[in-house]
C-alpha cells in the first residue's frame, strides 16, 4: 500500500510540482555564482536589515 501510494503521488501532482519548482530553481543557480562574489556587500546589507527589524521589534515591544 505504501509503495503504491508513493508511486501515485509521484506520477500525479507531486512530479508536476517538482518540475515547476525545478525550472525556477535553475535560474537562481547562475545568479548564485554572482552572489558568492558579492557575499560581503550582501552580508552587510542583510545585517543592516536585521538591525532595522530588531530595532522596530524593540519599539513595538516597548
Amino acid at each position: 500500500m505504501g509503495k503504491l501510494g508513493r508511486g501515485e503521488q509521484r506520477e500525479g501532482g507531486t512530479s508536476g510540482d517538482h518540475d515547476d519548482a525545478a525550472e525556477p530553481m535553475a535560474s537562481p543557480v547562475p545568479t548564485g555564482a554572482g552572489i558568492v562574489e558579492l557575499s560581503q556587500p550582501l552580508h552587510i546589507s542583510f545585517h543592516n536589515a536585521i538591525q532595522l527589524i530588531v530595532s522596530n521589534v524593540q519599539e513595538l515591544v516597548q
